[in-house]
């Protein structure tokens, strides 16, 4: 995968704009990570379900022109968050079924061009909701599995630029769902 990568990076061909890699489930060194790094136009990596140490955290915090990180299922932990910090480019972010609580929603919440967030079966209290009212241009938001409730639909209101929100399996009433589709008609709900 690695040396084909390497080959699209070298070809510099005008018509590739971007490169997406997927190491899901992969085995791979903080090393082959690393090596990454020389793909110019690389704007997705995929390392869901793969087994990763903070190494491959630091290998990844160098891949600073990533805009999509598929981190799921990985037990990833607030400790290991900081791997996000450089990335402030990230518009497409998965940390589904990860060890995540609601402290690393509070780090999540300072990328400001997250348009999409993925956030399923992961225990997050229904207060931590409140951290991700502030992304101004957050469009689909995935809280399945959830301990999330009516009050953090009330919160979800807040986000006028949301067009997709995944409720499924969460405590939210029919009654909550229907008034929040009331007053956003813009937005589909899946639950």
């Amino acid at each position: 995968l690695l040396e084909h990568a390497d080959k699209v990076a070298r070809a510099a061909d005008p018509r590739v704009t971007q490169v997406q890699v997927s190491l899901a489930g992969l085995n791979v060194t903080p090393e082959e990570i690393r090596q990454l790094a020389a793909l110019q136009q690389l704007r997705g990596l995929d390392v869901s379900r793969s087994y990763l140490q903070s190494e491959h955290d630091g290998a990844i915090a160098g891949l600073t022109s990533l805009e999509h990180s598929h981190r799921s299922a990985t037990g990833l932990t607030d400790k290991h968050l900081s791997w996000l910090l450089p990335l402030g480019r990230l518009d497409h972010l998965k940390l589904n079924r990860t060890n995540l609580t609601d402290e690393s929603l509070k780090l999540v919440a300072t990328f400001e061009n997250l348009a999409w967030l993925e956030l399923e079966a992961m225990r997050l209290s229904p207060d931590s909701v409140s951290h991700l009212s502030d992304l101004p241009d957050l469009e689909l938001l995935s809280i399945r599995e959830t301990g999330f409730n009516d009050a953090c639909l009330e919160e979800i209101s807040q986000m006028n630029s949301l067009r997709k929100l995944l409720i499924y399996k969460t405590a939210m009433s029919e009654e909550a769902v229907s008034a929040f589709l009331a007053s956003h008609p813009e937005c589909v709900v899946d639950h």
